[in-house]
């Protein structure tokens, strides 16, 4: 445990889009709570990394509120992780968008937990009456290791447990694409089951850029899946009245449309785009030693870091005009 000071800490994208955030009410309750009372516990740090207390330190930096840390200690990065996942899932009240991606955030934890225990890298963190019981099952339980220990420790069914997985790549995926549009389907403002996350998780940026706007303009959406895999569309779903009498249409020959000029594209592209680079920049920050970096490395990026930087004074330029 530490004295308490105006600790800055390391905001690691990675654990805090695993944390739920608080909204409305609820967040107006805790800063006044840690207002008048302070920061209720110490944030939990991992190498000045916060593991779940990201709603906590913020407040505290807004107000210029000191608190204390605790520093945890884990063999890799993966246990940490689990550590965050199993938090959230124990002490929250989470969306099922949140329940989903946290439960699969743990499943690859698991599995590059046992990779390197597999490969004699390090100990191995889980239960051994667990592990025991896995290995007199035979081979098939030796595949679903990971499967079988997430759904052990989160109470959901193994088959579950991988789906959660594929489900948080999927997730993440989007994120790394689009950012904005990824925190709008975590925090449920944008609903897609998750074949529709898988789905959707496959296209372009932009491509998911265009079916975001295009299912946000509709009343009542839904992804669908083309039989073109590569091919995703939104389809508004409209429910007839009456039954609708279908009769067989002669074939017409197809007008190729152009598509509207939107004026705002380029712009709107952007927007998406830049959380990206912004994200990039402040995990090289966070997590790069750069006493041990090259010199040539470091100027390569030097100058392309210059680059932008000029690019970027003459858009805001254009923006003003």
């Amino acid at each position: 445990m530490s004295e308490k000071h105006c600790y800055k800490l390391i905001l690691d994208p990675e654990f805090e889009r695993m944390c739920p955030p608080s909204i409305g009410r609820n967040h107006n309750d805790i800063e006044a709570l840690i207002i008048e009372h302070g920061c209720p516990h110490p944030i939990q740090v991992w190498h000045k990394v916060i593991l779940t207390d990201f709603v906590y330190y913020h407040i505290c930096q807004d107000w210029g509120i000191e608190f204390e840390i605790e520093e945890l200690s884990f063999t890799s990065r993966y246990d940490a992780l689990y550590y965050a996942a199993l938090h959230h899932v124990n002490n929250n009240t989470l969306s099922d968008v949140y329940h989903r991606y946290i439960i699969g955030k743990a499943y690859h934890s698991v599995k590059k937990i046992l990779l390197d225990v597999n490969k004699q890298r390090r100990s191995n963190p889980f239960p051994s009456e667990l592990m025991d019981e896995l290995k007199s099952k035979g081979s098939t339980y030796k595949r679903n290791r990971s499967s079988i220990i997430v759904s052990n420790s989160f109470n959901v069914s193994p088959m579950t447990a991988s789906e959660y997985g594929r489900y948080s790549t999927a997730l993440d995926a989007i994120y790394d694409k689009a950012p904005e549009i990824a925190i709008d389907i975590l925090a449920s403002n944008f609903k897609l089951s998750i074949e529709n996350t898988l789905s959707i998780s496959k296209l372009s940026r932009d491509e998911i850029i265009v079916a975001y706007d295009h299912a946000k303009n509709l009343d009542n959406y839904t992804l669908i899946q083309t039989g073109d895999k590569k091919k995703t569309t939104v389809e508004k779903r409209a429910i007839p009245s009456e039954p609708v009498r279908r009769t067989r249409k002669k074939a017409n020959p197809e007008i190729k449309q152009m598509p509207k000029y939107d004026p705002d594209a380029e712009l709107s592209s952007l927007f998406f785009t830049v959380p990206s680079w912004i994200s990039s920049l402040q995990r090289t920050i966070n997590v790069t030693d750069f006493s041990n970096t090259s010199l040539h490395a470091r100027w390569k990026l030097e100058q392309k870091l210059k680059e932008l930087s000029n690019t970027i004074i003459i858009l805001e330029d254009k923006l003003k005009e």
